[in-house]
């Protein structure tokens, strides 16, 4: 996207004949892009409108082995903000400790073949309260039955 900007940009930069445009072309700024190749640029109004108005008027060439299709204003994009909630499922933080556990093992196994770890009831009690601090921690006993919930669900694998 930003390279496809930049050549928009040198493609339109240099129209001496229009110092106004060629102003307004240089203050545009790269705010992103929608695939394939939508174009997203920002900048002061009055320099937008010049862009606007060069559309309209036909003056703006494309990137090299482009085309313009339309030129648009985008209005009132709104965003509201999803909140979490203040707990995690056990069986999802679980999911979660064991895949990290088994990642970090992955990653050096030297390491793990010396430290005789890995993901052991022990290891995932330790993490759980490590990670999951503000989490009232669960018994043993009901990580181990949950444990075995995801072994029947199949979302994790005992390898011994």
């Amino acid at each position: 996207g930003l390279v496809l900007f930049e050549d928009f940009v040198n493609e339109n930069r240099l129209c001496h004949w229009n110092p106004h445009l060629e102003e307004s072309i240089k203050s545009l700024k790269y705010a992103g892009c929608l695939h394939p190749s939508t174009l997203l640029v920002t900048g002061r109004e009055i320099f937008l409108d010049t862009i606007k108005s060069a559309w309209s008027r036909r003056a703006l060439r494309p990137p090299p082995q482009y085309s313009i299709n339309s030129v648009g204003d985008v209005h009132g994009i709104m965003m509201e903000a999803i909140p979490q909630a203040h707990f995690t499922p056990l069986p999802e933080a679980l999911c979660q400790i064991i895949s990290d556990i088994t990642r970090s093992a992955c990653e050096d196994v030297n390491l793990l073949k010396r430290l005789n770890a890995g993901a052991s009831l022990d290891a995932i009690l330790d993490r759980l309260q490590e990670s999951y601090r503000a989490m009232q921690q669960p018994s043993e006993h009901i990580v181990y039955e949950t444990l075995g919930n995801l072994m029947k669900e199949r979302k994790i694998f005992h390898t011994g």
